[in-house]
């Protein structure tokens, strides 16, 4: 038998899944989940069949030599991790459905880096929405990516290279580098080793532009409603069934904008810009689907996943009401964006 502890990031099912349809001659193996973990394992334990020991012992999930799992394959990422946003078609519903950012922050980051107009690195750049704005002012702009699917659908600019590779050894030597911009990442990353890197890679007076922003609002659009409609109500039912799916990242981090951060540089700058967007609901449920936590909670239980997201999908409707979009309702979205600025002296 092989054993293995784990803690809440549900990402090592998957890699035990995968043990096990790797090596079915092996024995069984167990998932044992330690009794402190806070993660929701209900939803997996239904679907393997999990037989309760004790109260004082944890679960036991057994698969045995040979047991088909039924899993949906895993795209991975330079250095062989699991593509958290290489699933089937999340690439191209990611280009075509998250929210650009408001142009007056892109600006602000762009207008802070006064060593020049040469070179830029965007980090995290998924399908290149800022390399490309970043395209119009810089010479040079390499966008860098784990996410081969995210690159494959990148937009393609002659002055943009596109790169596989990661955020901890960017591809660019000491001193050379104008701007670095992370947009919708720097959650994902340790934000001190993160920041030496780009240190190493800034010219004097370089700048970090540190772009994102957390859960949108819903304001339903049928007269009378207030802001706590029936659609904000069912949209956090979602997100806190969401909760336990972002792996290893820090999504309170994301959703106050690093307010509770504390970044190693000389100065930081803070800029929040808030943008109500009607959406049409069948556009902002195809924005859902781009979420690494929901394609998590598919990858565990598709059935569950896409109830989950169907159940929300029929309550926007009907929330959204009168409000159309020619033969679709429309949602008022409103979307949190900031911006950090960080520089040395």
């Amino acid at each position: 038998h092989t054993k293995l502890n784990f803690a809440r990031d549900p990402i090592y099912w998957h890699i035990l899944c995968s043990i096990a349809e790797r090596y079915p001659r092996s024995g069984d193996v167990m998932i044992r989940r330690s009794a402190a973990s806070t993660f929701k394992a209900a939803a997996v334990a239904s679907r393997f069949h999990v037989q309760p020991t004790s109260a004082s012992s944890p679960p036991r999930l057994p698969f045995r030599a040979g047991r088909p799992l039924r899993l949906a394959s895993m795209a991975t990422v330079s250095g062989g991790g699991v593509d958290l946003f290489g699933n089937a078609g999340q690439a191209e519903k990611y280009s075509v459905y998250r929210p650009t950012y408001p142009a007056a922050l892109t600006a602000a980051v762009v207008a802070a880096a006064v060593s020049g107009r040469e070179q830029a690195i965007d980090v995290g750049t998924g399908t290149g929405q800022i390399a490309g704005e970043l395209s119009d002012t810089f010479a040079s702009v390499v966008g860098v990516d784990q996410s081969q699917a995210q690159l494959d659908n990148a937009k393609r600019r002659p002055n943009v290279e596109y790169v596989l590779g990661d955020a901890y050894a960017l591809p660019a030597s000491s001193g050379s580098v104008d701007l670095v911009t992370i947009g919708q990442t720097l959650h994902w990353l340790d934000v001190g080793r993160f920041s030496a890197e780009c240190k190493r890679i800034l010219r004097p007076k370089g700048v970090v532009g540190v772009l994102g922003y957390g859960v949108p609002h819903l304001k339903d659009c049928a007269p009378g409603e207030g802001d706590a409609g029936p659609a904000q109500r069912a949209f956090a039912a979602y997100y806190k069934a969401l909760e336990n799916m972002w792996g290893t990242c820090d999504r309170r981090v994301l959703d106050t904008g690093f307010a509770d951060v504390s970044f190693p540089w000389a100065s930081v700058e803070r800029l929040w810009e808030y943008e109500r967007r009607p959406m049409r609901v069948g556009a902002f449920v195809k924005y859902l689907e781009t979420w690494s936590a929901w394609n998590t909670l598919k990858r565990l239980d598709a059935p569950r996943a896409c109830a989950l997201l169907g159940d929300l999908e029929t309550a926007l409707v009907a929330a959204a009401g009168s409000a159309r979009a020619g033969d679709e309702q429309l949602l008022a979205v409103t979307f949190p964006f900031f911006g950090i600025i960080l520089k040395d002296a």
